[in-house]
């Protein structure tokens, strides 16, 4: 898949999203037969009586672009477990935006944290394994095992010539595209051997076994964390009990 053939036009809030609680008995439940009622079905919520949603804090938006791999949005997905409570998913919408086909439309939490977890499964999977994990990630009612769904083709003009390319119809259909064009282009994935977030690892050339320098250190400082205080104790002046 050449680069630049799948791109992403998303927006997300400036000034970013907060997790409230809806009561599905009550005047904020969604309208019977709506896209949201069909998602939460979808995934099994419908029976839940008070349901978590992403929302965005009032009607702002700003719209990036993205092409596959250029930011590895997927990694920052899965990245987001490693967190305490919700701040790495409310982290990550803040930077990126809503997973769901309309980003302007709050999203079940729960939702958002299963369709996370399919890619992570993704993530530690044989590649003989990844297509029913994406299958079951993207059904939805009456039509199971439909693919990723729809990208739509589109025409722009660039230095005075056409140029057409696929546009993604949701973040998590662009995370998952990102994903497999990793697998597919030899990109394997590990994870750092200090705080256990995800990391590329190429085919060619030297493993990244750490985020950065500090990950190093942490690793370091864990392996020899006997033998340093050892030493610093041997350094440690002695007080000298009186007479």
């Amino acid at each position: 898949m050449p680069d630049g053939l799948v791109r992403l036009k998303w927006s997300v809030n400036p000034r970013g999203y907060h997790i409230t609680k809806r009561d599905m008995r009550g005047p904020n439940a969604p309208v019977k037969g709506s896209a949201e009622e069909v998602s939460i079905r979808l995934q099994g919520l419908s029976g839940r009586d008070v349901l978590e949603y992403l929302v965005s804090r009032g009607r702002e938006s700003t719209e990036y672009e993205a092409e596959l791999l250029q930011h590895s949005i997927y990694l920052d997905l899965a990245n987001s477990e490693r967190q305490p409570g919700h701040e790495g998913v409310l982290g990550f919408v803040t930077r990126w935006g809503l997973l769901t086909r309309d980003w302007h439309r709050p999203q079940a939490l729960e939702n958002f944290i299963r369709a996370r977890n399919s890619i992570i499964r993704v993530l530690g999977l044989p590649i003989r394994d990844v297509r029913p994990v994406l299958e079951e990630l993207f059904s939805w009612p009456g039509r199971p095992g439909n693919g990723l769904g729809r990208l739509d083709v589109r025409v722009e003009v660039r230095r005075g010539k056409l140029q057409t390319y696929f546009e993604a119809s949701s973040l998590l259909q662009f995370c998952a595209l990102e994903l497999l064009r990793a697998r597919v282009g030899g990109i394997d994935v590990t994870v750092c051997h200090a705080c256990g977030q995800h990391l590329p690892l190429p085919k060619v050339g030297r493993p990244k076994l750490y985020c950065d320098d500090r990950c190093k250190m942490r690793a370091w400082r864990n392996k020899h964390r006997d033998a340093v205080n050892r030493v610093r104790r041997q350094k440690r002046p002695r007080r000298h009990r009186p007479v």
